[in-house]
């Protein structure tokens, strides 16, 4: 049986920094085969070239993750800041466009996984 991971396309953009091999073999170990980097931007780079600030939560630095997202049909880009602490997210919306979320709407979203996920499993009390 196939499972979304075997199809879900992946742009990943280190911005110039660390998280190449911990966020790459993260995602192998969860089953995501179809990870593309962002070339340009793969190796550390102290000047951060191409790019006015590493910051995975602007929109600017997802300018290039959107073109190779574009290019590939990625259903999803990820971005990760300097030392990888900080993770952007920016998702292929309705309309084929992609939309960098906000701090809020990741947590928002990784919220109602975790509370979808123990209603599943009947660890979440009915009175919640």
């Amino acid at each position: 049986m196939e499972s979304v991971a075997d199809s879900f396309r992946i742009v990943y953009t280190l911005l110039h920094g660390t998280g190449n091999i911990p966020v790459r073999k993260g995602l192998k170990s969860f089953g995501f085969q179809n990870v593309t980097v962002v070339k340009e931007q793969e190796l550390p780079d102290s000047d951060f070239s191409t790019v006015s600030s590493p910051n995975p939560e602007e929109y600017a630095a997802f300018i290039l993750a959107i073109e190779y997202g574009e290019k590939s049909g990625a259903d999803i880009l990820l971005g990760t800041d300097t030392d990888t602490d900080r993770l952007g997210v920016a998702a292929k919306s309705l309309n084929g466009t992609y939309e960098v979320l906000t701090g809020n709407q990741i947590g928002a979203l990784m919220l109602y996984y975790l509370l979808t996920q123990l209603q599943i499993q009947h660890r979440l009390p009915s009175n919640v």
